[in-house]
């Protein structure tokens, strides 16, 4: 798909008034690399070449949507990947708490016995 893209782009420089481009370039980044941002931009210049096409229309919608939807995901995942890092951090302080308290010896020595009598 690379060689898609490089070929949808070169056309674009050649034809930059070609709204078709900008849309199929759009589609096949959102499916190969999930490249929403990128997506949005091209299907918004297409969208402004042709604003009564309504297929243009319906890909910028689809397409920002997607875009909504991956960077509410990539919140998400952010957000439970601090609150697990904090709780590691927590118990990792906590174990290192414990292991410097140590119990007291059941196994005195002779003189420390001896001393006790």
């Amino acid at each position: 798909m690379d060689r898609a893209i490089d070929v949808l782009t070169r056309a674009i420089a050649q034809a930059p008034e070609a709204a078709v481009l900008y849309s199929k370039l759009a589609l096949i980044l959102v499916h190969q690399r999930k490249d929403y941002r990128r997506a949005v931009e091209l299907l918004e210049r297409a969208v402004a070449l042709e604003p009564n096409h309504p297929v243009f229309q319906q890909n910028l919608l689809k397409v920002t949507g997607l875009a909504a939807a991956a960077l509410a995901l990539a919140r998400k995942r952010s957000a439970a990947s601090s609150r697990a890092s904090r709780a590691a951090g927590a118990d990792r302080r906590r174990a290192g708490a414990e292991a410097h308290v140590q119990p007291p010896s059941s196994n005195c020595s002779a003189s420390s016995r001896e001393k006790a009598r």
